[in-house]
This record gives structure tokens, sequence and C-alpha cells, in this order.
């Protein structure tokens, strides 16, 4: 704790970006090279790709659940750009780049 303050896990947000995506794959802008976390949050049921070749995203990758967050860290200078794909219905991603 710092004086008076308590200290807890957090991210400092910055270029919040949305991709609608559905039954193809589509993508985020690049996210920034310095950037060491995003988090996402999809508004349903879908797969996600994390590349620094816009790789698009398969049923084959990262399973994220409809209305949780997720953090991932990102290890090696980017940019990164994030590729998401439906599950069963269309819906938007939430990405929030971190430092």
């Amino acid at each position: 704790m710092r004086g008076d303050r308590h200290q807890f896990q957090a991210i400092i947000p910055v270029n919040p970006q949305k991709v609608a995506y559905t039954g193809s794959a589509a993508q985020s802008s690049a996210i920034q090279k310095h950037c060491s976390i995003i988090r996402i949050f999809p508004t349903t049921d879908c797969y996600i790709k994390i590349s620094t070749a816009g790789t698009a995203a398969t049923t084959s990758d990262i399973f994220c659940p409809a209305g949780i967050a997720e953090y991932f860290e990102l290890l090696v200078d980017g940019p990164y750009i994030i590729s998401a794909i439906r599950d069963t219905t269309s819906g938007t991603l939430h990405i929030v780049e971190g430092a």
C-alpha cells in the first residue's frame, strides 16, 4: 500500500475498439506496438486469433464465452491484429489496449 491508498490490479486503458464479427472473420485495427496487455469482451460466444500477421480467426482458435472479460499479455512487439469469428450468433468484440 502507498500511504492510505489501496493497490489493486488494473490496466491503463487506451484506444478502445469495437469489432463486429459474423460467420466471416473480422479484424481489429493494429494494436499499438508499446501495448503489453489487452482486455477483450465479446457480446456473444466467439473465437479469436491474436497475431502479428493479421491471420483470420477460425473455430479452431481461442474460444471466448459471451459476457466474460479476458486479458491477454502481448510478449513481442507488435503491431498485433485481433481477429474474431462467431460461434453461433454474430456479435461485437470490445478490445481495450493496456499498459
